[in-house]
């Protein structure tokens, strides 16, 4: 799996919840994702900079394969206690 965003901020990862680094200019030095299969619909990823976790996320596409909800929560002395929650529906 791969992903990479506007600023050219990525990784290239398996489904076996090892950790690989996060690359591109405005990645902070050791930052690191781990993801995993959980079901046919969902993916669960782990993020974590210098070895210490600093976020818990989930991929979850809908049964009929038209919405990806994606949640992710920051963990960590001054993470907020509400998860992010960004929807993709299907056009």
């Amino acid at each position: 799996m791969q992903s990479v965003n506007g600023l050219g901020v990525g990784w290239t990862a398996a489904l076996d919840d090892k950790p690989v680094a996060v690359t591109g200019g405005a990645t902070i030095s050791g930052t690191m994702i781990a993801i995993k299969k959980v079901d046919d619909h969902t993916i669960a990823s782990t993020g974590s900079r210098n070895g210490t976790v600093t976020s818990n996320g989930t991929w979850k596409l809908s049964s009929d394969g038209k919405v990806l909800t994606v949640t992710t929560t920051q963990v960590g002395s001054g993470a907020g206690k509400e998860p992010s929650v960004s929807v993709y529906e299907k056009q």
